[in-house]
């Protein structure tokens, strides 16, 4: 089964579309925001040789990162679009062994609006794995707000 872990980042942009960034050496996470970036045109670009992740998340796109060590960190709007919310529960299986997560979810000034953290030494049989709680907590938030359940 794919995995987070077979790729450095994986992108959703505002229409859906999956962005995959390999996983290659001397490359960075900041080097896959910078292309994406440029592609995309971004105007905060200018010259730019480092892009946060909140500038691309503006944007309306969705960022997960591969941390190492079955780590992630996922960068969401605050709002998302239908087919983005179906791309987000279909990656949702590619958290499978992932240990650790971390989910930050920014509005439209960039600013944090919630902050989630999953740890796998914290699972219980309440709880669950970082990824059922990312499933339960995030994505069922996203639901709620349009009135609906998954």
């Amino acid at each position: 089964m794919e995995s987070l872990f077979d790729y450095k980042m994986i992108i959703v942009d505002e229409k859906a579309h999956i962005h995959y960034y390999e996983k290659e050496f001397g490359i960075v996470h900041e080097d896959c925001l910078l292309d994406y970036s440029k592609k995309r045109k971004y105007s905060f670009v200018n010259g730019e040789l480092f892009i946060r992740p909140e500038y691309v998340v503006k944007e309306g796109n969705i960022i997960f990162y591969n941390v190492g060590n079955n780590m992630a960190m996922i960068y969401l709007p605050s709002k998302l679009t239908e087919e983005q919310l179906y791309q987000l529960d279909y990656l949702e299986n590619f958290l499978e062994s992932t240990n650790y997560l971390a989910v930050g979810t920014f509005d439209e000034n960039g600013e944090i609006v919630d902050d989630y953290t999953f740890d796998n030494p914290d699972y219980d049989d309440v709880l669950g794995t970082p990824r059922n709680r990312f499933s339960n907590e995030v994505i069922q938030s996203y639901y709620k707000v349009r009135g609906k359940k998954r």
